[in-house]
């Protein structure tokens, strides 16, 4: 992988993505284009941007971590789970995502998931990201826009 990863935070804690900024404020291949508490929020912002990678957590209101992941799968979107919950590791990796870091995140074990993602791209895995150009779109397929209005509508009711 080269150039800049382009990468958003999705959490629905302030304090865990204070701790990612600051964390990945030390990588300089780490671009933060945008942090969410919202993740339907953050699923619009995907319909129209295009990221290399997300740092989510599981456990968020309306519409958990691994629902959002499997809603943008399609893309070449990678993403490193960042939760207080293990039970949900197994399950993340079946949808192919590069790593499951445990809150606390010591920032090391941080590194790591970083690399593993430029392991991947080197190596030319099928599920690795290729680095994006902004505005390019690749979640905005009819069907995420679909469930964008499916999860507002049942988050209203």
């Amino acid at each position: 992988m080269s150039g800049q990863i382009r990468c958003i935070i999705v959490d629905d804690e302030h304090g865990a993505i204070e701790i990612l900024q600051n964390y990945i404020s030390k990588v300089s291949r780490l671009d933060l284009i945008s942090a969410f508490t919202d993740p339907l929020e953050a699923l619009d912002f995907l319909s129209v941007e295009t990221v290399d990678l997300v740092f989510m957590d599981i456990n968020m209101p309306d519409l958990s971590g691994l629902q959002l992941s499997r809603l943008i799968q399609s893309s070449d979107t990678a993403v490193i789970f960042c939760t207080a919950y293990p039970e949900h590791a197994l399950e993340s990796y079946e949808i192919q995502a590069v790593d499951y870091l445990v809150k606390p995140i010591p920032f090391e074990r941080f590194l790591a998931a970083v690399k593993r993602l430029e392991s991947r791209s080197s190596e030319g895995g099928g599920e690795s990201p290729e680095l994006s150009q902004p505005g390019s779109g690749s979640c905005s397929s009819k069907a995420v826009q679909r469930s964008i209005r499916l999860m507002r509508t049942a988050s209203l009711t």
